[in-house]
């Protein structure tokens, strides 16, 4: 099940949204950097949890030491 959000941009960007509006699906765009944007932020925390077993540190505590 899909649920519907709205986006509220100015009124510039929409025009210019709508001059290209044959070529371009705004909603799938949208929907594409809203999916890539979630899988990017959980990156990070996955790789938190990756204990370095020569150091015994996390990955995360070893980027702060760089």
């Amino acid at each position: 099940m899909s649920k519907i959000i709205s986006v509220r941009v100015p009124d510039d960007i929409k025009r210019e949204m709508d001059k290209f509006r044959d070529v371009v699906n705004w909603s799938e765009e949208i929907r594409k950097f809203i999916i890539k944007r979630i899988k990017e932020l959980k990156e990070p925390k996955e790789t938190e949890t990756v204990v370095n077993p020569l150091l015994g540190n996390t990955s995360k505590e070893v980027i702060r030491s760089l």
